[in-house]
């Protein structure tokens, strides 16, 4: 008698196992799609993409090249970004972490901050004065770049302002704002602290005075690019603006500093007013003669 189909089999062996190559299709054409939109996933232009490729960093010489120009780039980044020194050091920690960048743990160390300055602060009529320079300031700013215009329209403003309540003691700043820079920082030029103010204006000002005909005739190299320095304003409230110009003070006689209009002394509401409207202007020759 024949064999049937069943009993030819091995009972341990399914019939339907001749079928198990064919049970799951593979389409080699969507294999490969998704194998590149892996590889995709990764943006070209993020920098650190290809961060923990190891082909990348196979070469030590290359590598060390490598940190160097991104340690540069992050420089840039911080000082023209004006990144507050915390914030560097918390991203420096965050990078030493996620890569492969040998980068310094303090970051006075990537942005090259001096660690040891010498101040020169000098004592003059009414305490003491420190003057830190306008082309220092700028040439501090354009450590890794370069100005875009070719003139550098400068404001200044001097005024006075206490250090706390309880005491006398103020400072009178001298800064400065670059008006084609909108981005850049309000610098402190210099800066004078006593119990009042400058009891000599030229004292105050005679450094800065002759550091601006010094630029102003033969300019600053900021970054590698010869820049002409200008002088647009000088910005100061009413006392301000009388005590740098050794003027009479606003509350004091013939104060005016547009014209010679007399002021006269209102006993009754102990108040200073101008006798009328109509006297001649001042010009520089009268107004140096006082």
């Amino acid at each position: 008698a024949s064999l049937t189909a069943d009993e030819t089999l091995p009972e341990s062996v399914p019939q339907e196992s001749q079928e198990s190559d064919e049970s799951i299709p593979v389409d080699a054409h969507e294999a490969d799609e998704e194998s590149d939109d892996k590889a995709d996933s990764f943006n070209e232009d993020d920098p650190f993409s290809d961060i923990n490729d190891d082909s990348d960093w196979s070469d030590d010489e290359g590598l060390n090249i490598r940190n160097v120009q991104f340690q540069e780039k992050l420089r840039h980044w911080a000082l023209s970004s004006n990144i507050s020194h915390y914030a560097v050091g918390s991203l420096l920690s965050l990078l030493k972490e996620e890569t492969k960048f040998k980068l310094p743990k303090d970051p006075r160390t990537l942005l090259k901050t001096p660690t040891a300055t010498s101040i020169d602060i000098k004592n003059i009529a009414g305490g003491q004065f420190w003057y830190n320079g306008v082309a220092n300031c700028l040439k501090s700013y354009f450590t890794t770049m370069q100005p875009g215009p070719s003139t550098l329209w400068l404001d200044f403003s001097m005024d006075g302002l206490p250090i706390h309540n309880s005491g006398p003691t103020q400072l009178w700043p001298i800064l400065m704002r670059v008006t084609d820079l909108p981005q850049a920082p309000v610098f402190v030029v210099a800066l004078f602290c006593g119990k009042t103010k400058p009891a000599s204006a030229e004292d105050y000002l005679r450094q800065l005075v002759a550091e601006l005909n010094r630029l102003q005739s033969a300019g600053v190299t900021l970054g590698g690019k010869k820049v002409t320095i200008r002088v647009r304003a000088i910005i100061a409230d009413t006392p301000a603006r009388a005590f740098i110009k050794g003027a009479i003070a606003h509350t004091g006689y013939d104060s005016c500093l547009k014209c010679t209009e007399h002021t006269v002394y209102d006993r009754s509401t102990h108040r200073m007013h101008f006798s009328g409207v109509d006297a001649p202007k001042r010009t520089a020759k009268n107004f140096k003669a006082g």
